[in-house]
Parts: C-alpha cells; structure tokens; sequence
C-alpha cells in the first residue's frame, strides 16, 4: 500500500505575496520569477517527483482532501529584532503561505521536466504554517491525503 502523504525540504527563504507584483499586480518582479524557478529546480530531485506522482495516482476527490503542513525556517537575525520580537523581516505567514501553494500545486508551473501535485488546491482543507529559527532558510513541506468525512 502506498503511503498517503509526502515529505521534502526546500532550501530557499519563504517568498510574500506582497513582493509578488510591480504596482499594476499583472507582471511579476523578476524576483519573484527567480523565485519560482529556485522552488521549481528543487522540486525536480527524483524523489520528490517520485513522490508527488505517488500521491497524485492515489488522489481521489470523491474521497480525499488534503491537508498541506508548512514549517517556514528563518536565521534569527530575520525571525527576531534586537528586542526579541517577532520581525517584520520574517513575512507574514499567510503571504507567505500562496506563492508556495500554488507552485506546489497548480499545473501551469509544471513542465516536461518538473511536475508537482497538479491538483486544484480547492481540495486543501487544512492548512498548518510556522514560523521557525533555524541557521538557514529553509521550508519544510508536507502534503498528506485525508479521507473526507461525510457526517
């Protein structure tokens, strides 16, 4: 039996939606598209392709929904200000939450190459986010299968 969730690592700083756009929000920063294509280069290991086609052969959306983990790991110098607060620096984590959903999620980032769960992401009902201090950025993922629960 196949398991019903996945696991991976980014190694990349979480990315606002804030930042996403010039001021007309209708042609990305070339920031963002480095972005994306640093997310995507990595979503391109084997494993992680191996696994998302794994998990998408046993999606069933008469069956399932999916909950999404995302732990957002920030160096302290970002995550904390001198007075030991929470830093603006370290984004918001709901603006960091959509960039990352939907390259994880929506056909039109997949290529020949790179292919992620090609999912709507309509079928995630729940979704966990942190903040974290870690050394370096980094994002961990985690994409499980849930049986949906009819009462």
């Amino acid at each position: 039996m196949d398991k019903k969730h996945i696991i991976f690592s980014i190694n990349s700083a979480p990315y606002s939606v804030n930042q996403y756009f010039y001021g007309n929000r209708s042609i990305k920063r070339k920031e963002t598209v480095e972005w994306e294509l640093t997310i995507l280069e990595q979503l391109r290991y084997k494993q992680i392709q191996d696994d998302f086609q794994s998990l998408k052969s046993q999606f069933d959306p008469c069956k399932h929904s999916i909950t999404v983990e995302l732990d957002f790991y920030y160096p302290k110098d970002i995550l904390f200000t001198k007075q030991k607060q929470i830093s603006s620096r370290a984004f918001d984590v709901t603006n960091v939450e959509k960039p990352l959903i939907d390259l994880l999620f929506l056909k039109k980032y997949c290529t020949n190459n790179i292919k992620n769960m090609e999912i709507d992401d309509k079928y995630i009902t729940k979704l966990i986010s942190q903040k974290k201090h870690s050394e370096n950025h980094r994002i961990d993922v985690k994409i499980e299968l849930i049986d949906l629960q009819f009462d």
